[in-house]
């Protein structure tokens, strides 16, 4: 009976080790961009907002931000400069962030490569960039994390 005890008592902290180391290797998801590659001798412009990740160079169409998991920046990249959307407007227009997958409100996290979406492992599948930049694998998305 004593040994259950014990035994019950040690398997509970040894779970919340594992849940709280867990939770400090969990990236959130600050920003996303939608981008297209690019050969290196494309020529940027200070209208867009290109990204260059070990010699690999993106185009960015779209660049979205998030704080506490929650969109509070949505910009589209065309020739002539920057659009930044208002959350009024996306709410109002909600085709353009829905066809890009890109929600108002998320949970995702990166933990192990794997993007996780509310404790959930996403179908998504990612490939590491860099420390912080996580490329969507059959996609345009790349995520980056705080």
């Amino acid at each position: 009976m004593c040994f259950q005890i014990i035994r019950s008592i040690s398997l509970f902290f040894f779970l919340i080790q594992v849940a709280s180391c867990q939770k400090k290797d969990s990236k959130s998801v600050a920003e996303i961009l939608i981008v297209t590659p690019v050969n290196t001798n494309f020529v940027s412009s200070d209208e867009h907002s290109d990204l260059n990740i070990d010699g690999k160079k993106y185009w960015t169409h779209y660049k979205i931000k998030y704080s506490n998991d929650t969109l509070i920046e949505f910009k589209k990249y065309l020739s002539e400069g920057p659009i930044e959307y208002s959350i009024v407007e996306l709410k109002a227009d909600t085709a353009i962030y829905k066809s890009l997958n890109v929600p108002l409100k998320h949970s995702w996290r990166i933990y192990n490569n794997e993007l996780y979406d509310n404790n959930s492992k996403s179908e998504v599948e990612i490939v590491k960039l860099d420390e912080i930049h996580y490329k969507e694998y059959e996609g345009r998305r790349i995520f980056i994390v705080k």
